[in-house]
């Protein structure tokens, strides 16, 4: 019964602190609202979280672990030789899922924890460093550089409009992107 009333005290505070930074923003957040809005007093608060950082951190974290094991999925499709669409294919409806917590990935990419975690930065670092193991180019080239970019703006387009774009559609932006430079 304490688990259970743990777990459901944790997805309250969860749910008021997504609830409060959508309404005021990350920095005008109190840990006072937060338990206020969640029904529960700041001490259970401090139970789970040490602040307002710390509880942004570890929801962050849980994200950034989440993805790890969706690009981990990726590279060992990679290594398997599978082609795009297989890769997509099996990691659409992982995408898909995110896209139904659309509204906190777009909140956790606005915050910044001042010098701690920043989750946009922590992102790119992983998606650079998939970007990395599985195309056949050098350490420091443009593709490297280029493709957290346009991960992350891939990402927010999801997350916008409720669907992943098509092989079609990604193909006919990088045609386009190509005839910028002819």
């Amino acid at each position: 019964m304490s688990d259970l009333r743990r777990l459901r005290t944790a997805i309250f505070i969860r749910q008021a602190f997504f609830d409060l930074v959508e309404e005021k923003g990350f920095s005008a957040v109190t840990v006072t609202e937060i338990a206020e809005k969640a029904m529960i007093n700041r001490q259970t608060f401090y139970k789970h979280y040490y602040d307002k950082y710390d509880l942004a951190e570890k929801i962050m974290t849980e994200y950034l672990t989440e993805y790890q094991s969706v690009m981990d999925k990726g590279i060992s499709l990679v290594e398997n030789n599978d082609s795009f669409k297989a890769v997509r294919s099996e990691i659409s409806p992982i995408l898909n899922e995110w896209s139904l917590h659309k509204k906190e990935l777009k909140l956790l990419l606005s915050i910044d924890l001042e010098g701690q975690m920043n989750f946009k930065e922590e992102l790119s670092k992983k998606i650079q460093k998939y970007f990395k193991t599985v195309l056949p180019v050098e350490e420091n080239s443009l593709e490297v550089y280029l493709m957290p970019t346009i991960s992350l703006k891939m990402l927010e387009y999801v997350i916008e409009n409720d669907r992943i774009p098509s092989e079609k559609e990604l193909q006919q932006v990088f045609k386009k992107i190509q005839l910028l430079f002819n």
